[in-house]
């Protein structure tokens, strides 16, 4: 099976990151709690794919996402690379057109609401890029 190529986004705000509560009927991942992503698009590079993953998961515009981990992830049923991108700027308000739900959650204190161990490994090398 092909390695799929994943974007994730690490929103953060006023000391909080943005994760989303995936819907309980996707086929992927269901009722998990993980950052914002989606997967790149044959021939897109995965700025690009974060920019219009994020338009279209949540409504927003990035300003100067920047990558910040990658990893080689096994999910049920697709083996990914996912490229986790930390992002403070950004225009308009989150809204959930794909997730169940959207949260603020302070990362210091609430990281094991995160489903994978790999996204809390990608949140902590965004806060030590980030000097938090």
């Amino acid at each position: 099976m092909p390695r799929k190529q994943v974007v994730s986004v690490i929103l953060y705000r006023e000391n909080k990151v943005l994760v989303g509560v995936r819907k309980a009927d996707r086929d992927l991942d269901p009722d998990k709690c993980m950052f914002p992503g989606g997967h790149v698009h044959d021939n897109e590079d995965i700025e690009s794919a974060i920019k219009r993953e994020m338009s279209e998961e949540l409504g927003i515009k990035l300003i100067n996402p920047k990558l910040v981990y990658s990893s080689d992830f096994e999910t049920e049923g697709e083996s990914q690379t996912i490229n986790w991108f930390g992002c403070t700027e950004f225009e308009g308000e989150p809204v959930p057109n794909e997730d169940a739900q959207l949260i603020w959650i302070d990362p210091k204190t609430e990281s094991h609401l995160l489903s994978y161990k790999i996204s809390r490994t990608a949140l902590n090398k965004f806060l030590l890029d980030a000097g938090e």
